[in-house]
């Protein structure tokens, strides 16, 4: 799903460009044919144009809001195991066992943010301060104090 969702973005960022790029050659057009056409064709040219203008534009708005919505979804799951297929999918709360649930933590297979089952047990936060400490990870060391704190 990762590779579709940077495919999509990618094909909708052509297809902006794209558009971008008609609605620059139709403005030529336009002056072309203001100095070198019929009155009554230059009307009708011109409210092609025009209609195909709004077309695009609107478009664009549309492919932006999509475009948009994508990165916001891509950069809040990309390390997850929603987008990510080497990472399982696993339902943190069948899972009873505190010693399960330390190694999924540790793993970076279960978030320890304020939905993990142990968010409020100091016991489990001080013994992932230890195992972080001695792997020197100091950033996620930093997190757990933050997340300690704020129970104090």
């Amino acid at each position: 799903m990762l590779a579709l969702i940077k495919n999509t973005i990618s094909a909708i960022q052509e297809r902006i460009n794209n558009n971008k790029k008609i609605i620059e050659e139709n403005k030529i057009k336009i002056s072309e044919n203001l100095h070198n056409s019929a009155p009554i064709k230059t009307n009708n040219e011109y409210v092609k144009y025009y209609e195909m203008y709004k077309s695009l534009v609107a478009e664009n708005a549309d492919l932006i809001k999509v475009y948009d919505t994508l990165i916001e979804f891509y950069n809040s799951y990309k390390d997850t195991a929603v987008l990510n297929s080497d990472q399982p999918i696993i339902d943190i709360y069948s899972v009873t066992n505190e010693d399960e649930i330390f190694e999924l933590t540790i793993k970076g297979l279960v978030k320890f943010n304020f939905h993990h089952p142990y968010y409020g047990n100091k016991k489990f936060i001080n013994r992932l301060l230890n195992y972080y400490l001695e792997n020197e990870e100091y950033e996620k060391c930093h997190e757990l104090n933050a997340a300690r704190n704020k129970l104090k």
